[in-house]
């Protein structure tokens, strides 16, 4: 099992490593489409001193690729110029799009990119585990992300498959106060390079996940105007509308394959959808360490907090309505609704844990009760 570790300054040092290799895909693009730059002013994206590291610059060039290869008479093109992704350092899992000083930004922190990875720590941990005790009673019998061998783990009473919930769910907690957690070690990356690891079918997940959130935030860009209310369920189906054309695009031009534009929007719903759980139940950890319900004054904290639950299940059904509208669901129809079983599995593990510390049946005796909801 990887050992949770504190990454520290090395969250943004790791994917540094990419810079050169960055620059010269920028260098290229630009000399490909120099009227487009110079159009819309993305001269300086050139320059390596605009970026705070690598993986900026990573960013920066997706969300530039899909404003080049859009249509003449893309009805957005007023809406092109001035945008810039940012990576924020910040204990606030947060991704967002802002106007400021004339500029429109993507701001994704490093919080944010933490609870990705680690959303896929859990994910790789309890797989390595399940592959030590295979059981005959699953539900689950797509291996698309490692689903048959998670399930295991959740039904083998391995003490080790609470160690990791826990774990994870701490890590959660700590993003909802607002505070720096211990995050999975740095060499996640290279595990996911690793073709003999048996870890990289999970890393696609993460660059997946990033590139639906970059396309999500680009699409509110171009889309929409501000609010200080905030996004509507509407503006937000149609940016997933949008992303979901952009991530195709971008699959094609990264020869990342039909499994990561499945594997973005429906794995970071998803993930979003268990930080909400977690946001809904929880208010603090006690002293004995025992997980607390929120108390009743804090009753409109947790409506808000299921409402945005709802929210993000409607999100859910909606990318298959979209995925539909693309046609995408004409060559690949089960696999939505695969990855999408699979990708609860993670919520059953959390949902299962924190049952089981409010009340006194084992984290198991849950895991099978909802293990059996979801067969039904």
């Amino acid at each position: 099992m990887i050992r949770p570790a504190d990454w520290g300054e090395d969250l943004i040092n790791i994917e540094a490593k990419i810079s050169g290799s960055i620059k010269t895909e920028i260098i290229k693009h630009r000399s490909r489409n120099r009227e487009f730059y110079k159009l819309y002013g993305y001269d300086w994206m050139v320059k390596p001193d605009n970026y705070q590291n690598g993986l900026e610059a990573m960013y920066q060039l997706w969300a530039i690729r899909m404003l080049a290869d859009s249509p003449r008479n893309n009805s957005s093109r007023s809406r092109f110029c001035n945008i810039a992704v940012r990576l924020l350092p910040s204990a606030v899992a947060s991704a967002e799009s802002i106007l400021n000083n004339g500029f429109r930004y993507i701001v994704i922190s490093t919080a944010f990119l933490g609870l990705i990875k680690s959303y896929v720590w859990l994910q790789y941990s309890l797989f390595k585990i399940g592959k030590r005790h295979p059981s005959v009673e699953n539900i689950i019998v797509t291996d698309i992300l490692g689903g048959v061998e998670i399930e295991s783990a959740l039904r083998s009473r391995d003490p080790e498959v609470l160690g990791v919930v826990e774990k994870f769910v701490n890590i959660v907690i700590d993003y909802v106060r607002f505070r720096a957690p211990s995050l999975p070690p740095a060499k996640l990356y290279d595990l996911i390079n690793d073709s003999n690891s048996g870890f990289h079918k999970f890393g696609l997940i993460i660059t997946a996940v990033e590139a639906f959130l970059i396309y999500h935030e680009l699409a509110h860009l171009l889309e929409h105007d501000f609010s200080q209310e905030g996004r509507s369920t509407k503006e937000e189906l149609d940016a997933d509308f949008v992303a979901l054309s952009m991530l195709i695009n971008h699959s094609a031009t990264n020869k990342t394959g039909m499994l990561s534009y499945f594997l973005g929007p429906i794995s970071g719903i998803q993930l979003f959808r268990l930080v909400e759980m977690v946001r809904r139940t929880i208010e603090h950890l006690e002293p004995s360490g025992k997980i607390a319900i929120a108390p009743e004054e804090n009753a409109a904290y947790k409506r808000n907090a299921l409402k945005n639950e709802e929210e993000l299940s409607t999100r859910l059904h909606g990318l298959k309505v979209s995925m539909a509208r693309y046609g995408m669901l004409q060559l690949a129809g089960p696999l939505f609704d695969d990855i999408a079983t699979e990708t609860h599995l993670p919520i059953v593990a959390c949902q299962g844990y924190m049952l089981g510390q409010l009340g006194d049946s084992s984290p198991f005796d849950h895991y099978t009760t909802l293990l059996k909801q979801m067969g039904k």
